[in-house]
């Protein structure tokens, strides 16, 4: 009987092992399990890092999508067929760490995302000779640290560095101002530089050698920054030394202090015969202030071909017509209106004009060779000044820009004469509008210079949500939300899942 219950106790006992050893199995199984579990996650989460990091990844979080190509330069970047190559002159690192640089590096990121965009940063600073190489010793000097190059082949396109932002200056103390960041151009101008050096485009010719304003002098940055934008190219001329070349589509005199020579006036008259275009922006004063007492009459003798004159005054405008009827300084801001003139079809304005001469049409026994128009007119109050002797002139409505169509030669060429430039400087542009660089740009269309629509003037400038950067960063948000999806919501899961299998399993 002992024997027996001996037995059945040694049964019950390897029983228990039995199940012991099965618990222990089943437990060194499921430890392995949750062991490669967890290794499969970890090496699976690995592996998404890595693949993410390839993925250009994007939440532009901004309310104007600051960081957000528009469909118009998507299009641009998918036609394109030749590499271009954008170049910021400063290093990227110390780029990110300035707010404003930061928002352009990140627009630009999205331009190098698409295949025949490259994007480079280079400090010049440690290569200084790297824009002489790329853009030529004559033209190095107009790029600073900050800029940027747009290049495609042998066209480049300088951006400057301020064109890329909309900025609000404001006046804190009598003699300082502050400017604060309200938005970014970069889309526009990035967008229209690459159509300009992938495209044909016209070529304006600035004329220099007599006594022009200078084509890159800061004094004139914003018309010539808006004539380019309008898709056309600007380029110095030495009418004395050169011949106008073959692709000249219009030259420009602007604020000339001196007559031409008589070998310049034979290059133009041969060249007008030949369906030439010219601007001509004759100012009564210099950039000093003082008038210019030049009898321009080789210029006179090549705007006669076109029933022009250039008068030798200055006009003053009516007080009921001034900018500021109280101060009798402000005599020679005239309220301008355009005639109809050559722009048939556009709207008659009132524009600003500032230290203008006046203009004449003229009637000759050749003025069945020549149309002519009146562009900008003052009241019936105006008077002028004879620059000549001082004298006043006769009273009445002054003409101070004119048009003209010429077709005695062998094609029909085209004139526009204006009495002055002054409207078209950075400072009065920035006091007065830009009514008188429309104007030109309306006359350069007029003359069906065939220049290539750029998509980039239609896109527009992208604004922050107020003076003040207050917006959140895109990329900042970005980071925000795979920082939560990295350290929180991947761990999270693997926890959950790894609960569940022990809730599951604790009994067995």
């Amino acid at each position: 009987m002992k024997k027996r219950e001996n037995q059945e106790l040694n049964a019950e006992n390897m029983t228990v092992e039995k199940k012991d050893l099965g618990r222990k199995a089943r437990q060194i199984i499921f430890s392995t399990n949750a062991v490669i579990f967890t290794a499969v996650v970890l090496v699976v989460f690995v592996l998404l890092n890595i693949v993410i990091e390839q993925i250009p990844l994007n939440l532009d979080l901004t309310e104007e999508k600051l960081y957000t190509l528009t469909e118009t330069s998507e299009k641009v970047l998918d036609e394109l067929e030749e590499k271009v190559e954008i170049y910021a002159l400063y290093d990227r690192v110390s780029g990110e760490s300035d707010s404003d640089k930061s928002s352009v590096i990140k627009v630009l990121d999205l331009y190098n995302n698409h295949r025949n965009i490259d994007v480079s940063y280079v400090d010049i600073s440690k290569k200084p000779a790297f824009v002489k190489n790329l853009v030529g010793e004559n033209n190095a000097a107009d790029y600073s640290s900050g800029d940027y190059i747009v290049k495609c082949g042998d066209k480049t396109r300088k951006i400057d560095s301020s064109d890329m932002y909309i900025t609000y200056e404001q006046q804190v103390y009598y003699f300082y101002t502050q400017k604060t960041t309200t938005g970014l151009a970069v889309e526009t101008k990035v967008t229209g530089a690459i159509v300009r050096v992938t495209s044909e485009v016209p070529k304006i010719y600035w004329s220099v050698d007599f006594g022009e304003a200078v084509v890159n002098d800061a004094e004139y940055s914003t018309f010539v920054n808006n004539i380019e934008d309008s898709n056309y190219d600007i380029v110095p001329l030495n009418l004395k030394t050169q011949d106008i070349p073959a692709d000249a589509s219009v030259i420009f005199f602007v604020r000339p202090t001196a007559d031409l020579d008589d070998k310049t006036v034979d290059k133009l008259e041969y060249w007008f015969d030949r369906g030439g275009n010219a601007f001509f922006f004759m100012d009564p004063k210099d950039s000093k202030g003082n008038f210019i007492n030049v009898n321009f009459t080789n210029f006179n003798k090549v705007l006669l071909r076109f029933g022009l004159k250039i008068n030798d005054d200055f006009v003053e405008e009516g007080e009921d017509y001034r900018s500021n009827t109280k101060d009798e300084e402000d005599s020679y801001f005239l309220m301008s209106t355009l005639s109809a003139g050559s722009l048939e079809n556009e709207e008659s304005y009132k524009l600003y004009c500032f230290n203008t001469r006046s203009v004449s049409l003229l009637t000759t026994l050749n003025s069945s060779y020549y149309e002519t128009a009146s562009l900008l007119e003052t009241s019936d109050e105006a008077t002028s000044i004879i620059l000549s002797d001082g004298k006043t002139g006769t009273a009445g409505k002054k003409i101070v820009a004119a048009s003209s169509t010429c077709v005695a030669g062998h094609k029909e060429s085209k004139a526009v004469l204006f009495g002055s430039s002054a409207n078209l400087q950075s400072l009065q542009v920035s006091w007065g509008g830009n009514a008188g660089i429309k104007l030109v740009k309306d006359n350069l269309n007029w003359m069906n210079l065939n220049s290539v629509e750029n998509p980039g003037d239609s896109i527009d400038a992208k604004y922050l949500n107020s003076v003040v950067k207050t917006i959140v960063d895109a990329t900042e948000s970005e980071q925000k939300v795979l920082a939560i999806i990295i350290a929180i919501a991947v761990p999270l899961v693997v926890f959950v899942a790894g609960f569940i299998v022990w809730l599951r399993r604790r009994h067995l």
